[in-house]
């Protein structure tokens, strides 16, 4: 839902998010996002991502692509509709159960992988 670099910068259904419905995404990451947005109101107001944390949430959906057939289909989904284009996931494979799971560990966690202020 954030990037590292780009503080603030915070986006619904973006680049690693659940692959499932759509609307359900949306409606969940932005009660997730208006909690994170209020509690960094209580700062100075800056929310910015860890690399440790991007860099985590990446390998996690890489490794959840390993068992899929996005993996091996020639699809725009996993960037093979680009010559010479690696391969890669831009969705969490894991459910969007086991994604909120995850997301509220993060939130009940203080927001483990964020720096807010």
């Amino acid at each position: 839902m954030s990037i590292v670099d780009f503080p603030n910068l915070l986006m619904v259904f973006g680049p690693f998010s659940p692959f499932t419905s759509q609307p359900l995404v949306h409606e969940w990451q932005v009660d997730f996002l208006c909690d994170l947005i209020e509690k960094a109101e209580q700062g100075n107001g800056i929310i910015e991502t860890s690399k440790e944390a991007q860099d985590g949430w990446v390998r996690v959906c890489q490794e959840g692509m390993a068992g899929t057939l996005f993996q091996v289909t020639d699809s725009w989904i996993n960037g093979a509709n680009i010559p010479g284009k690696p391969r890669t996931s831009m969705w969490y494979m894991g459910g969007m159960g086991n994604y909120m799971t995850e997301m509220n560990a993060i939130r009940d966690d203080d927001y483990r992988g964020f720096v807010v202020g």
